[in-house]
């Protein structure tokens, strides 16, 4: 069982699903209107944009002391204060806190800190594709209209960057990092103006 406090995160369905296996509820600040999560049992801290970071600190606080489950926090590192703000509470609940931290520049998950690198559209095709089980440069052309030597480029690239590798003579996988990269059939979001998400052709890995 675990609690989820997400505040102000990329790509929020990935890390509900990846955190909440076997969940006893996902707690979210923030608002998330028009989010479609894969988590039933969520509940929501709202109007923490009128909140100052030691204000949701402490509603996150209020919401989970008498709870029994382990926690797992996830926090935006380039919010110092908030994060500041999160150790004091937390500090007062007798169980295993886990922080999984994010920034522009890298998304840590469970230990592991993902890099973030700039692709092309044509990239981020072929990668969906193999995630999809299909590997052979003959078939992805035919399918996305990518040429067999762009295709076959960006295979070797992607195997460079770890995020498809070789299984067999001419079969590829896609890793896990790889499946980070596509989850849900697109990119990280790392960029919110406005309360909406932009895609940004950037991806962590």
């Amino acid at each position: 069982m675990v609690t989820i406090i997400a505040s102000d995160l990329v790509y929020l369905s990935y890390e509900l699903e990846n955190y909440t296996k076997n969940v006893n509820k996902a707690m979210i600040c923030g608002d998330i209107k028009g989010t479609r999560l894969k988590v039933d049992n969520v509940q929501v801290i709202n109007n923490c944009s009128s909140l100052s970071f030691e204000g949701i600190a402490e509603k996150v606080a209020e919401k989970i002391s008498n709870s029994k489950d382990n926690c797992v926090v996830l926090i935006t590192s380039n919010s110092v204060r908030f994060s500041i703000a999160m150790l004091y509470p937390f500090s007062t609940i007798s169980r295993r806190v886990r922080f999984v931290i994010y920034d522009q520049e890298r998304v840590e998950v469970d230990g592991e800190v993902f890099k973030k690198v700039e692709i092309d559209h044509k990239t981020l095709v072929v990668l969906m594709e193999m995630m999809n089980g299909r590997y052979k440069v003959e078939e992805i052309e035919r399918i996305t209209g990518i040429s067999k030597a762009t295709v076959s480029r960006i295979r070797r690239k992607l195997e460079e960057m770890g995020l498809v590798k070789k299984v067999d003579i001419g079969k590829y996988c896609v890793t896990e990092r790889g499946k980070i990269v596509v989850f849900g059939g697109g990119i990280f979001r790392n960029v919110k103006k406005n309360g909406r998400y932009y895609d940004s052709q950037i991806l962590y890995t």
